[in-house]
């Protein structure tokens, strides 16, 4: 990059030219960055929306990739292997909190098409990325079945997100014995899908009753106690100990999804 810019300045071009020349140069050299960051937010819930997120990373999809070449050196801003990480953590988000929005659901089957039409990716990087779309259209046509069967507004509502929406802001979140809690708040980096209104609402990173987490702390969404569970604790019982165990059993079913992702 640096020998490019370089050219540039030196051309025979007017600086307002060479000024937008230099700001694409810039926007190159920095979409491994870009997309480490994005991985960060997906990961956290925090930041910009799923579509906006996905939105990126057809963008950076969109621009010259320089395949990743075998060397005995780790390789420096590996794009496509970047991107697999993201498009990773998206399809992840998108299974783990059953998302049901049609639109989230076909951006991220474009993204995967436009990545296994790049010779840029490896056909390991692809085989994986093919999976991924294997999993997600059946988990649309699972939905689809539902709506055919059940209608649009008869699905549960614990299995029935909003639409993914695509402007950025914070949403209110529901009430629950997890979110009860502060410390499950700042270390678990979970948000809540908003409940189904009358009319839709912009809504932050995370879909649905969503209880995704980072990689250290993974989490998946809220088990609820059945009818066979006792209706009151046990006086002696301390009033954490059903967040608690919700969050083991939240930790487990994230990272069976994620291993069944990663075959």
């Amino acid at each position: 990059f640096e020998a490019t810019v370089e050219s540039v300045e030196a051309g025979p071009v007017t600086l307002g030219a060479q000024r937008k020349i230099l700001l694409s140069i810039a926007k190159l050299r920095d979409r491994y960055a870009n997309l480490c960051h994005l991985e960060q937010e997906i990961t956290e819930g925090s930041g910009k929306n799923l579509l906006s997120a996905m939105d990126d990373v057809k963008t950076i999809l969109l621009t010259p990739l320089k395949p990743h070449e075998d060397t005995d050196q780790p390789p420096v801003d590996d794009l496509p292997s970047q991107i697999t990480r993201v498009l990773y953590k998206v399809c992840t988000l998108l299974l783990v909190c059953g998302v049901m929005d049609d639109e989230a659901l076909t951006t991220f089957v474009n993204l995967l098409d436009t990545a296994l039409y790049l010779d840029a990716f490896t056909t390991q990087q692809k085989n994986k990325i093919r999976s991924w779309k294997l999993q997600i259209s059946q988990h649309i046509s699972q939905i689809r079945q539902q709506q055919q069967q059940y209608g649009y507004l008869s699905v549960p509502p614990a299995r029935f997100p909003q639409p993914v929406s695509r402007p950025l802001s914070a949403h209110p979140l529901r009430h629950s014995p997890l979110r009860s809690h502060p410390h499950h708040h700042t270390q678990s980096f979970l948000a809540k899908r908003p409940s189904l209104q009358d009319s839709p609402s912009e809504v932050s990173f995370w879909p649905a009753d969503c209880q995704y987490g980072s990689a250290e702390e993974p989490g998946h969404s809220y088990v609820q106690r059945t009818h066979s569970a006792p209706p009151n604790p046990p006086p002696e019982a301390p009033s954490d100990t059903d967040p608690e165990l919700n969050s083991r059993l939240e930790r487990l079913c994230l990272r069976m999804t994620e291993q069944s992702l990663e075959l």
